[in-house]
């Protein structure tokens, strides 16, 4: 009866560390995400300011495209 509850609380254990590990990734994938299309959007707005005029939907998409790609590498 011990070692049951025993194998019993090691398996709730490991399921609870688990859990805890796979939410700390995903809360880690959707940071990193917001954090580079924050990023991005800087990028864009800075390169505006810089070449101080609008971009265009066109041109801001390359922009963004561009900061996207240098951030994956």
């Amino acid at each position: 009866m011990v070692e049951s509850a025993a194998a019993e609380g090691a398996a709730k254990a490991e399921d609870i560390l688990r859990r805890g590990q796979e939410a700390i990734e995903a809360d880690r994938r959707r940071m990193l995400a917001e954090a580079k299309a924050e990023l991005a959007r800087l990028v864009v707005e800075t390169t505006a300011k810089v070449l101080d005029q609008t971009l265009d939907d066109a041109a801001r998409a390359r922009v963004s495209d561009a900061a996207s790609k240098s951030l994956a590498r």
